[in-house]
């Protein structure tokens, strides 16, 4: 009997060990927790020939002890319950982050004159504007309240586009609410993340190449997050075609650089009213509210002007952008004036061996500023940049597509800039000499006619100094600076998120969710407690093709996640042709 007790009591210790760890790997992880408990049953039994001396357990000992491991056990399971509340897929569409009454009280008291309606008025023309000037490719009818960065996004996309004779027709755009889900203070800018919940319906169509068309319609959720400098005033950029600086009529083409000739203002900047420099998806948004920044930038740089976040990751979305298109035409002087010398040197040796292609689709995610070091007299900036895309080759007037769904990847943009340094007069980001402003052309040429300096050193503005995989990332700042001990890019995304997300894509390869299908993924769902609500948007994404594989950095969760993706496919009872060639074509991307 001694020895029955201490054999349960060590199979019930072990799995108070392992029971979070079993509720938090449903699908992934849970036969190594049991493997774990039966080895503690044989350890147990292995404490059989030295129990001579030790007299019996009492019952109530074990009555209390086993009450105890239940306790434990149902603890466990309720903290794993939570764990999965707080995924970022039940994450989507939360009304606020944390802390924004106190945030929103500090903005207040900087900006008295503040009206909400008045505010969500002009993100509502923002996004009316924006769809309008998206369907029509004609950027310039939103250029004043864009960024630089923003402008670039869509500019980079249109482009790609016009290779494929391809337009994006909207209609029947519906808001169907607005509300503010955050705002903080980012250096000299304020910034304002509003939530816009829409309804809208939508074609590809490519004259070119009927095979690329697609459409649908759909109900999202998008963050639009507008800067406007502290303290600023409210000029009208909205309805009016006329500086808001000096009054005189802006030029009707304004594209790269939303500049007033008469008084050189930049109408965009920030300085006259709120502007869209980011656009994010509800599941990126929710996990970035779980990944707080700890980066200071007031400590690395002097110029209180540089103290912004949101002005860093707009230049890098600008120039990541830039080497996305260089990249895929295989022209790297296109580069040249954002990036060091030396990066542009590797740059240029790769194209060499490139083979041209275009992106069929390329959209930025979310950018995010990961990491801030000094490094003597430079400060480096760690950007991480989510993006999602899929190229296909021309040949013979047809394609080939390179992917067959839209991917998703994460690469890590380093960029530097000079510590001691005073206010820029300009930035190469928009086509205007750093060091003394006078305009640049877009040229290989790298010093300005009218200064001679520089134009792509970092001792007037952030440049591009290498561009890699979110892998190599820790061992590429050790290169910089041996003062890091180890650096760490966090994911707020789940193994569970990941799966059941690319789970939707290859059940809905064929276009249709087959009953078996749709039964699998409710019961995944339940099982791993999401809640529908939330997931709506994510099925019908599914369905219409337009949900984008998504991967972790760890090639070990990779394979998990991929293993899980296969369980899916076989639901129906056989991998169809169109679920194989995807799982192929991931498993190259991904895991070979």
């Amino acid at each position: 009997m001694k020895n029955k007790f201490k054999r349960l009591f060590t199979i019930l210790f072990f799995l108070l060990l392992t029971c979070e760890e079993l509720y938090a790997r449903v699908g992934g992880g849970g036969g190594g927790g049991g493997g774990g408990g039966g080895g503690g049953s044989h350890g147990g039994g292995g404490s059989h020939g030295g129990g001579g001396g030790g007299g019996s357990m009492p019952p109530w000992m074990v009555i209390v002890i086993i009450a105890l491991i239940i306790l434990f056990v149902i603890y466990g399971k309720q903290n794993a319950k939570k764990e999965r509340e707080r995924s970022i897929l039940n994450q989507i569409n939360k009304n606020k982050r944390p802390g924004l009454e106190e945030r929103m009280s500090a903005f207040l008291a900087n900006n008295p004159e503040y009206n909400e309606q008045e505010f969500f008025s002009k993100v509502e023309k923002a996004f009316y504007g924006m769809q309008d000037a998206w369907t029509s490719k004609n950027l310039v009818k939103a250029r004043m309240f864009m960024s630089d960065g923003m402008y670039q996004r869509l500019n980079t996309q249109i482009v790609m586009m016009d290779k494929l004779q391809q337009t994006n027709r909207l209609k029947n755009i519906k808001i169907e609410k607005v509300f503010l889900a955050d705002i903080e203070s980012d250096g000299h800018l304020d910034i304002a993340h509003v939530a816009i919940m829409a309804f809208i319906q939508d074609e590809f169509i490519s004259k070119k190449y009927p095979k690329l068309n697609s459409g649908g319609a759909e109900y999202f959720t998008e963050y639009w997050s507008f800067i406007k400098k502290r303290g600023a005033g409210e000029k009208d950029i909205y309805d009016s075609n006329t500086c808001p600086n000096c009054g005189a009529p802006l030029e009707e083409n304004i594209n790269d650089i939303c500049r007033c000739k008469a008084c050189n203002a930049l109408v965009n900047s920030g300085e006259y009213g709120w502007v869209l420099s980011e656009i994010t998806q509800a599941d990126d948004f929710a996990a970035n509210s779980q990944n707080p920044v700890n980066a200071n930038i007031e400590n690395y740089l002097k110029n209180p002007e540089d103290h912004s976040k949101q002005v860093i990751e707009d230049k890098v979305s600008n120039g990541f952008l830039q080497y996305k298109t260089a990249f895929a035409f295989n022209d790297p002087l296109k580069l040249k004036r954002f990036v060091s010398d030396e990066f542009y040197n590797r740059f240029a040796e790769s194209c060499k061996t490139n083979k041209p292609f275009i992106y069929n689709r390329l959209f930025i995610r979310d950018v995010s500023v990961s990491l801030i070091v000094r490094v003597g007299e430079f400060a480096y900036a760690a950007v991480k940049v989510y993006y999602s895309f899929q190229r296909i080759w021309e040949k013979d007037n047809k394609i080939i597509e390179m992917d067959q769904v839209i991917k998703s990847f994460s690469q890590m943009v380093l960029a530097k800039r000079k510590i001691e340094t005073g206010a820029s007069k300009g930035s190469v980001y928009n086509f205007k000499c750093p060091n003394c402003g006078g305009p640049v052309a877009e040229t290989p040429d790298l010093t300005c006619s009218f200064c001679g300096a520089i134009l792509n050193s970092p001792d007037y503005d952030w440049v591009i100094d290498d561009i890699i995989n979110v892998e190599d990332y820790s061992a590429a700042m050790q290169k910089i600076t041996s003062n890091l001990k180890g650096v760490v890019i966090s994911n707020a995304y789940k193994r569970r998120d990941y799966a059941l997300n690319n789970m939707l894509v290859i059940l809905a390869a064929d276009g249709v969710f087959q009953e078996k299908e749709t039964m699998f993924a409710d019961g995944v769902a339940k099982k791993w407690n999401y809640k529908p609500e939330q997931l709506k948007e994510l099925y019908e994404m599914a369905k219409s093709k337009r949900l984008t594989i998504r991967m972790p950095d760890d090639k070990k969760e990779r394979k998990v996640i991929y293993e899980m993706m296969e369980t899916a496919a076989k639901i129906d009872g056989a991998i169809q042709p169109e679920e194989q060639v995807i799982l192929d074509e991931i498993r190259k991307e991904y895991l070979d």
